[in-house]
Formats: C-alpha cells, sequence, structure tokens
C-alpha cells in the first residue's frame, strides 16, 4: 500500500475511535476514559514502543500534557 493510503486509514482509524468514546459516552454509560485517552490507546495499540512525544502531535496535545495523560492511563 501507498504511504498517503496508510496515514489515511491511521487517520480514519483514530476518529473512529473517537467516535466510539462519543458514543459510549451519549450510552449513559458511566465510562472513566476521556476522548483523548481513547485515542492515545488507540495510537499505542497500533506501534510498538512508542513514546509520549511521538503521540503529542498526532493527538494534538502538547507533549507535557501528553505525558501526563499516559501516567495517568
Amino acid at each position: 500500500m501507498g504511504e498517503a493510503l496508510l496515514d489515511a486509514l491511521d487517520d480514519l482509524a483514530i476518529e473512529l475511535v473517537g467516535l466510539t468514546a462519543l458514543a459510549l459516552a451519549q450510552g449513559g454509560d458511566e465510562r472513566d476514559l476521556t476522548l483523548a485517552q481513547w485515542r492515545a490507546l488507540a495510537l499505542i495499540a497500533s506501534a510498538d514502543g512508542v513514546r509520549a512525544s511521538d503521540l503529542a502531535p498526532r493527538i494534538g496535545m502538547l507533549r507535557p500534557s501528553m505525558s501526563r495523560l499516559v501516567r495517568r492511563l
């Protein structure tokens, strides 16, 4: 597959996780994960050994915020 297609699929997967998180939140079911945490988990699951500093720009967070989020997870 081409690099552009892989990037598009990666972006789509992240968005689908976000939609899932929103659907769960609206379903009245008590969940303790934020949308950013769901997205981070999706990225962590898809990449072995990924660093918080690599996750931050992909989720749209600053590195210190991402480090705190990963520690909370």
